[in-house]
């Protein structure tokens, strides 16, 4: 069969989707077998289930692998072609070379099978588009809540096309669209790995999953609890703070980067002030060790000095892109470009 068709399905897509956790040895299993002309893969985390097929000319009976072995022989094969077969509790794989990968058996010496079942694809299932999962991951990720004190906030929520996420002290607004109104992080990142748009289903105890020759179930209750009643004032952030300028990404990020070389190393959290006055924006350090006027137009603004995260103005303004609009509001700084905003609540004392 085809090396890259197999790496694909192994090494870009299963590999990705069932992480590796050293504490629990089912995250390093892969099952296979072959029959009628068809190839079946399979992994499981306990919580996700996901197989992927591929055409065969070979049969054999089903046999559990290490599933980083197998994806790290394959990373290494150069040859365009391989071969699979199992011949003496291994799995022989042909490549560059000739290979043996011992079957894993249980505490007993058996035979083991993963629980790859999954329920019937029964129901009007909606077609999603993986660009919304991209855009959660790439930009959404930055402002995910991980604190154990407001779980309900460990979410990417979806409402009017926009992806939303809030860690408390900051909040992404993303231009972009998932497939249900709240779900937990481990099922956005797991979807994420998607090759292509797919099928998604849901079927009450869980979530089916299709995508051309792969199928996945994600055994997940329904997330809840997200506040929308609170984020919602925050969404209007664009059209109701007047105190706005025009500046580009890079000379922003440029600047950024100049500031978090004065660091001052008595700080908890390294911070910079922004300031205005008569029209001027200055960004500088509490002990002025570092100030730079900001270059920007639109600058009819009132005069404010507020104290920012330098960590979290450098993450923002590295994944923002071209000519950016800054808000600056009660207690807040809004960083919009044409793919969403970032809103930055100020830090401490603005002394």
């Amino acid at each position: 069969m085809e090396r890259k068709c197999l790496t694909k399905l192994i090494c870009d897509v299963i590999r990705n989707v069932i992480k590796l956790d050293p504490l629990r040895p089912i995250t390093d299993l892969v099952e296979l077998y072959a029959s009628d002309g068809v190839l079946h893969i399979g992994a499981t985390d306990g919580s996700t289930r996901i197989v992927g097929t591929l055409e065969s000319d070979v049969e054999f009976d089903n046999i559990v692998v290490s599933l980083s072995r197998l994806a790290k022989l394959l990373s290494l094969t150069t040859k365009d072609k391989v071969s699979l077969k199992v011949v003496d509790g291994y799995l022989h794989f042909k490549g560059n070379g000739s290979y043996k990968i011992p079957e894993q058996l249980n505490e007993n010496g058996g035979k083991i099978s993963l629980n790859l079942s999954m329920p019937n694809f029964d129901g009007e299932p909606i077609e999603v588009d993986i660009e919304g999962f991209s855009t959660a991951m790439a930009r959404n990720s930055l402002s995910l809540y991980t604190g154990d004190a407001q779980p309900f906030l460990r979410r990417y929520c979806c409402k009017d096309e926009h992806i939303i996420t809030t860690d408390c002290a900051t909040m992404c607004v993303s231009k972009g669209k998932l497939p249900l109104t709240e779900m937990y992080p481990k099922m956005v990142q797991q979807l994420a790995f998607m090759p292509d748009k797919f099928l998604f289903l849901d079927t009450g105890s869980g979530y089916r999953v299709e995508c051309g020759n792969i199928k996945m179930f994600m055994l997940l209750e329904k997330a809840t609890g997200f506040p929308m009643n609170i984020i919602d004032p925050f969404l209007e952030l664009p059209t109701t703070v007047e105190n706005k300028v025009t500046i580009d990404k890079g000379e922003f990020l440029g600047l950024i980067k100049r500031a978090e070389l004065f660091n001052s190393t008595l700080e908890t959290v390294p911070s910079v002030f922004i300031s205005a006055s008569g029209g001027v924006i200055t960004v500088h350090s509490k002990d002025e060790a570092f100030s730079e006027t900001l270059n920007c137009t639109d600058t009819k603004i009132s005069d404010f000095s507020m104290r920012f995260s330098l960590k979290h103005l450098g993450n923002f303004l590295r994944k923002v892109n071209g000519n950016l609009t800054l808000y600056f509001g009660d207690k807040l700084m809004v960083i919009e470009d044409e793919l969403g905003y970032y809103v930055l609540s100020v830090l401490g004392e603005n002394k």
